[in-house]
Parts: C-alpha cells; sequence; structure tokens
C-alpha cells in the first residue's frame, strides 16, 4: 500500500492545479519605483504572487 502522506501531497497538487485552471486564483504585484529621465538610474522593489481561493 502506498504510503498515505505521499497520495496526499499528490493530491493537494492536483486541486491546486485545478483551482489554477478554472480561475480561482488572483495575481498579486506590489511594489513600485523610481527612475531618471534617462532611465540610468533606477530603483525598484516589487513583490509578485498568487492567492489561490479555497
Amino acid at each position: 500500500m502506498p504510503d498515505k502522506v505521499k497520495l496526499a501531497q499528490l493530491f493537494e497538487v492536483e486541486e491546486l492545479e485545478e483551482r489554477v485552471e478554472f480561475g480561482k486564483w488572483t495575481p498579486i504585484v506590489k511594489g513600485g519605483g523610481t527612475c531618471t529621465g534617462d532611465f540610468s538610474d533606477c530603483k525598484v522593489k516589487a513583490e509578485v504572487g498568487v492567492k489561490i481561493k479555497f
């Protein structure tokens, strides 16, 4: 009999894939930055992620 923990992990991955495939997720983008007029000095800080609805 396969390990119960391994089966649970496989189920979890499949469930997450279905939620992403059927649109139960939201992209998350936070941040900002500054640049000089000629773009020679740019400073940017950003966070990118995904929020999955359960």
